[in-house]
């Protein structure tokens, strides 16, 4: 019986440890699936023509090339953010590879675009919205926002974002037809 019982004891560490490598070469693939797509916000940023001391509150211009890039750094932020979770739940999981987390991988970039924010439409049964010139459902309607894409805002004040649109116009929508990404 004694000897089964190492048998059992031994198979078992080998299992666990099978089991964290499995995770930490995991972790490490989330990793550098995070730093190629910060690779690409970078490239996107940079050929938006931004300098790093912007802080996103001038429009753009009226390109509708830049509002294509703009929706591609938003669908980049959406999936780091989706990895960074599944790195940050392993690291819940196993408390091991504390010597790198998402948070640390940076560009010279990341932190200017972590600074631009998003929102896009909650609910594809809203596949277009009023925007609004003021903070009010009865003000003059300047255009819509589509489901599907990714508009930035500078600010939230009384239930409204004051989001760009595609246009470069600056508007407001009522935020209980959005959500930030």
């Amino acid at each position: 019986m004694d000897h089964n019982y190492k048998k059992i004891l031994t198979g078992f560490f080998i299992f666990i440890i099978f089991l964290l490598n499995l995770f930490y070469f995991q972790q490490k693939n989330l990793l550098n699936q995070i730093k190629q797509i910060d690779k690409k916000q970078q490239q996107i940023f940079e050929s938006l023509n931004y300098s790093k001391n912007n802080d996103f509150k001038q429009p753009l211009n009226n390109s509708s090339e830049n509002f294509q890039l703009l929706q591609e750094i938003a669908k980049l932020k959406r999936e780091i953010n989706q990895l960074k979770s599944q790195v940050e739940e392993q690291q819940d999981f196993f408390d091991f590879a504390k010597n790198q987390t998402p948070s640390e991988i940076t560009s010279p970039t990341s932190s200017i675009i972590n600074n631009l924010k998003f929102i896009t439409l909650n609910d594809r049964k809203w596949q277009q919205v009023d925007v609004y010139q003021d903070k009010s459902s009865s003000s003059k309607i300047i255009g819509k926002i589509s489901y599907g894409k990714y508009y930035p805002f500078t600010k939230k004040e009384n239930n409204y974002y004051y989001i760009q649109l595609e246009n470069g116009l600056y508007g407001w929508v009522n935020q209980q037809f959005v959500k930030e990404l």
